[in-house]
């Protein structure tokens, strides 16, 4: 997310519709300088601090993509997520369910053995592949916030990640 959407502790804070003065004040940092150095990655905030971010912010995307981004195990690991509204990661996250479904027949006979020959290497990274892409979309599904509105008849619920 750095990269497609900016820094994503500013990204954050404005789609929360919060100024940095009001961020400075909720997440107990002394000035705005620090804030500033945060959002603009001239320092990474804590895990602790990240936490509070997660919080003040409604954003739980925002600790799974500071692991993503800023740890050795999530760059190696974590898949990207995806941000969308619920509805598009719902029906997303079934596409990709219905292809590891596809594949579940190849993944038993290349993995019944306990071992990858060569000849099945290609087709066992792009099994792993959809299963990195069934785990992506499910994990974004996950981090989707769910925020109230007011509506006529009492409220309205609304998923955004």
């Amino acid at each position: 997310m750095k990269k497609e959407y900016g820094n994503i502790f500013k990204l954050a804070r404005q789609e929360a519709g919060i100024t940095q003065e009001v961020a400075c004040g909720l997440l107990l940092i002394k000035d705005r300088t620090t804030l500033s150095r945060y959002e603009n990655d001239q320092v990474i905030p804590n895990d602790e601090l990240v936490y509070e971010m997660m919080k003040a912010y409604r954003a739980k995307w925002l600790g799974y993509e500071y692991f993503r981004l800023y740890t050795k195990i999530g760059q190696a690991i974590f898949p990207p997520i995806f941000r969308r509204k619920v509805g598009h990661l719902t029906l997303m996250f079934k596409k990709e369910r219905d292809d590891l479904i596809d594949i579940d027949r190849d993944l038993v006979r290349m993995s019944y053995d306990d071992l990858i020959t060569e000849d099945e290497e290609e087709a066992w990274k792009s099994s792993t592949k959809e299963i990195r892409d069934v785990v992506a979309a499910g994990m974004s599904l996950l981090l989707v916030e769910i925020e109230k509105e007011p509506s006529q008849g009492g409220n309205l619920e609304r998923a955004c990640i």
